[in-house]
């Protein structure tokens, strides 16, 4: 799924047919920009909107068989002409400028008119005596926003007994010491939807001349949490260590 809707930004001046996507001209209107009132939007305005829970960046969207304008890209802004394929752009259309608004809204201007900002060059579009319908392919999709996740180990007491985390390597983290003598660690899980992200590998174990009684046991049910296992032992079988590796689902 894309996890995003289109929407058409509509002005006061646009005769909206049947739909938002639709308008009504006549034969030899001709599309204008920056002109209040126009009959024939030379600037058409979409907007895509990340579904709650995702997000949307310009870096992830692009129109096939198409190509930037001479004018320079930038982070969060794209312009884009037809390749000359006329397969990304239809006739009529002269380019197409993508922006970043915010992290769940990216504009999408379509333009019939030429315009010096963006590079967009060509004729102006005028309407002709029958129906036009214009498609343009749009590539892209949502991403989900990152999740996060927050451990809080307390030190134990007993005599002979150590503890470390390793965190994931991939995992931006922080791990400093708390207050009340216990490890806080703090990390952002990468976005992969629907993936078990391993997150920390957690180990509990003695000391020389110490060994345990039973095994240490952690339960980990919590948010999509899960967590697996595995132990070491002495020559006697008795348990030395265990290291509990703990994942999310996001």
């Amino acid at each position: 799924m894309p996890n995003f809707t289109i929407t058409r930004e509509v002005v006061q001046a646009d005769s909206i047919g049947c739909h938002d996507f639709q308008t009504t001209q006549l034969e030899g209107d001709m599309a204008t920009i920056n002109t209040p009132g126009a009959t024939l939007d030379g600037d058409i305005v979409w907007y895509i909107d990340a579904n709650p829970g995702y997000v949307v960046d310009v870096l992830y969207f692009d129109i096939p068989n198409t190509q930037p304008t001479s004018v320079a890209q930038s982070t969060g802004y794209k312009t884009r002409e037809d390749d000359g394929s006329h397969l990304g752009l239809p006739n009529g259309v002269l380019g197409v400028v993508i922006e970043q608004v915010n992290s769940t809204r990216i504009k999408f201007t379509i333009f019939l008119h030429p315009s010096t900002t963006h590079g967009i060059t060509g004729s102006v579009f005028v309407m002709p005596s029958s129906n036009v319908n214009i498609s343009i392919p749009i590539e892209g999709c949502a991403r989900a926003i990152n999740k996060t996740a927050s451990f809080r180990f307390s030190t134990p007491q007993e005599e002979g007994v150590e503890t470390s985390a390793e965190i994931a390597q991939e995992l931006e983290n922080s791990l400093a010491d708390d207050t009340s003598g216990g490890e806080v660690i703090d990390v952002t899980l990468p976005v992969r939807e629907n993936e078990n992200n391993e997150i920390i590998n957690y180990t509990v174990e003695v000391i020389d001349g110490y060994e345990f009684v039973s095994a240490p046991v952690l339960s980990v049910s919590t948010g999509g949490y899960s967590s697996t296992s595995t132990t070491k032992t002495n020559s006697t079988g008795k348990v030395t260590s265990t290291t509990f590796k703990i994942s999310k689902t996001v």
